[in-house]
């Protein structure tokens, strides 16, 4: 039987655009703690930054700087009504 390029006999593949399937079989005797967890800070956010971008700034330290800065330099309304909450000086 010729099945045609791209497609499967696997039920669990079945949606026409959906890659996901319903359910997957995950052995979680072979996970492994994130590497990077110890590294953010409580309360703290991971961000990917655009190559661009990140060429620019090099460290966390330059890139809090910069929206510091910015948060600084917005009207506290605009604060508000985003619902950002900052330690403004």
């Amino acid at each position: 039987m010729n099945t045609p390029p791209n497609t499967t006999n696997n039920p669990a593949s079945a949606s026409d655009n959906d890659d996901m399937r319903d359910e997957y079989d995950i052995d979680y005797t072979k996970a492994q703690p994130n590497r990077f967890a110890a590294h953010i800070k409580q309360g703290g956010r991971l961000v990917v930054l655009e190559p661009d971008v990140a060429q620019a700034f090099t460290t966390a330290e330059s890139v809090n700087a910069v929206l510091r800065a910015i948060l600084k330099a917005l009207p506290p309304q605009s604060l508000a009504e985003t619902g950002t909450q900052s330690q403004r000086s």
